[in-house]
């Protein structure tokens, strides 16, 4: 299952999910049986933003066969990136009644760690992350067409009923294991964990990513240098290029109160893709200052 992350709420799709969105509601039309092109036309609802749409299409890949594992995994991270953690939970239970294998798979145990983190339950989610890093598929490099497999059934054990995952899902048990042990203080911990992700994913796409998180943990230490150092190692033609500029802007106002090179490096993001997201940040960035404007208007009085 390979599920990226979605887009964050004013942003626009882009162009490929777009069109392939056009293309599955064109299949699913045709074929309205078929489970494989559903799950695909939700996996794009969901990056696309659009929750409520990909949650419609996962009930009605589950009415029509009950135990497609893919559809409870992809519909519990529906509910977590709505915050509904008692929904993704459930949904994750239903699976597991259908396909008690579900349970073996890295991306059972990230979400559950996710729902725990939600609760405050930060040991339980470090132990359950910690076992992941150990299942099969989470140690190699896995090629794009390799999957981790999963059956879908207790008696299905066809390699094409599997639940394969992705390299971003891999990254995600590491990070989400390092940014819970950060807000536990945990400095030396979760350094640890990013050296070894940073091993592992040397030269991948995901990579940057594995940057970000590495300057939450210079910030952690108090090495702003550091911090600001590694976001320009992020390239403007690598993934995540948008989220790193808007972490160094942060930096810039919080911890260096330079509003200047804040809104510049704003700037530079319209300059270079004078898309209405980026000039949606950076308006954002500017009601931020007069925020803290008034803000400071107000404690003068």
């Amino acid at each position: 299952m390979y599920v990226f992350k979605p887009i964050e709420p004013g942003q626009t799709p882009d162009a490929s999910l777009r069109k392939s969105s056009v293309i599955l509601v064109q299949l699913t039309k045709a074929v309205p049986g078929l489970s494989e092109g559903l799950f695909l036309l939700a996996q794009v609802r969901y990056l696309s933003g659009d929750n409520n749409e990909a949650k419609v299409v996962l009930r009605r890949i589950i009415d029509q066969e009950a135990t497609y594992s893919d559809a409870y995994i992809l519909l519990a991270q529906v509910y977590t990136r709505e915050g509904n953690i008692h929904s993704a939970y459930d949904a994750l239970e239903q699976g597991l009644s259908y396909n008690f294998e579900l349970k073996t798979h890295p991306i059972y145990h990230l979400i559950r760690a996710r729902i725990l983190k939600k609760e405050q339950k930060y040991d339980e989610a470090i132990k359950l992350l910690q076992n992941a890093l150990h299942l099969p598929g989470m140690k190699k490099r896995v090629q794009p067409n390799e999957t981790v497999k999963t059956p879908r059934t207790k008696t299905d054990l066809t390699p094409s009923s599997s639940v394969p995952i992705s390299t971003q899902d891999r990254v995600s048990v590491y990070l989400e294991l390092a940014e819970i042990q950060l807000l536990l203080n945990r400095v030396n911990d979760a350094s640890i964990v990013l050296q070894e992700a940073s091993n592992e994913f040397q030269g991948t796409s995901e990579e940057s990513r594995i940057l970000l998180t590495n300057v939450d943990l210079a910030l952690k230490r108090g090495d702003i240098n550091q911090a600001i150092e590694t976001l320009t190692q992020i390239k403007v033609d690598q993934p995540y290029y948008v989220q790193s500029r808007e972490k160094l802007a942060e930096i810039y106002l919080k911890h260096r109160r330079d509003k200047k090179l804040f809104i510049k490096t704003y700037r530079e993001l319209v300059d270079r893709d004078p898309t209405p997201q980026a000039l949606v940040i950076l308006g954002d960035a500017y009601m931020s200052i007069m925020e803290v404007r008034v803000k400071q208007v107000e404690l003068n009085r």
